[in-house]
């Protein structure tokens, strides 16, 4: 299974780092119009970031839908199946990849808010502990 696993991150670390690469952009923007006090450049980071929270998540749902219907239905699936793994540890590995690119792209969303809300409570001269 855990070949299967690296194989299915191989195959789909482009449209991860693609995610990854735009969600980090657009916290540059939030940052720069954070800490310049633009207030355009910090509308349209913030605006960004939840619009990438949401867009991110169902890029990759649809991406891991998209890749097993190709899979299925085309001749390099047929390649696939065909190897000496067992069809439920191809189905599995395909499934566990989105469930790990999910959990991922939640850690480092997570981690982009707190940063956001810390530096948020900073400069209003407010604390999380008082």
């Amino acid at each position: 299974m855990g070949t299967l696993l690296k194989y299915e991150f191989r195959r789909s670390r482009t449209i991860f780092l693609g995610i990854i690469g735009v969600s980090l952009l657009v916290e540059l923007v939030y940052l720069v119009g954070f800490f310049t006090k633009v207030q355009a450049l910090f509308t349209v980071g913030l605006i960004g970031g939840i619009l990438c929270l949401a867009l991110g998540a169902v890029a990759i749902l649809l991406y891991g839908v998209i890749m097993f219907n190709d899979d299925i239905s085309k001749k390099p699936g047929y390649l696939l199946f065909s190897t000496p793994r067992s069809a439920a540890q191809i189905v599995g590995a395909k499934l566990l990849m989105t469930l790990f690119a999910l959990v991922g792209i939640t850690i480092l969303f997570s981690l982009l808010i707190a940063l956001d809300v810390f530096l948020a409570l900073q400069r209003n001269g407010t604390s999380l502990v008082d």
